[in-house]
């Protein structure tokens, strides 16, 4: 069996112009990072932190993911 080429990969997340969907104060955001490896299932992976009343978040936390060379890894970043 040949030994798969994989990698760490560190992603940072941050938005600008989110919508404000919160009465009474800005939005409290947070970042969900699914992964989808094959068919219809997304798994969550990871979350950031909430930051509030923010609508342009710079997410302290760092996503640390496996990469794999010449494989399909479909992402999906909720807000």
């Amino acid at each position: 069996m040949a030994a798969q080429c994989v990698t760490k990969v560190a992603l940072n997340v941050s938005c600008a112009n989110l919508l404000d969907k919160d009465i009474g104060s800005k939005s409290d955001p947070l970042c969900v990072l699914f992964l989808n490896t094959s068919g219809q299932q997304w798994y969550e992976v990871e979350r950031t932190e909430r930051i509030k009343n923010c609508l342009n978040p710079q997410f302290s936390k760092t996503f640390i993911i496996d990469y794999y060379f010449e494989v399909v890894q479909k992402l999906k970043f909720g807000v």
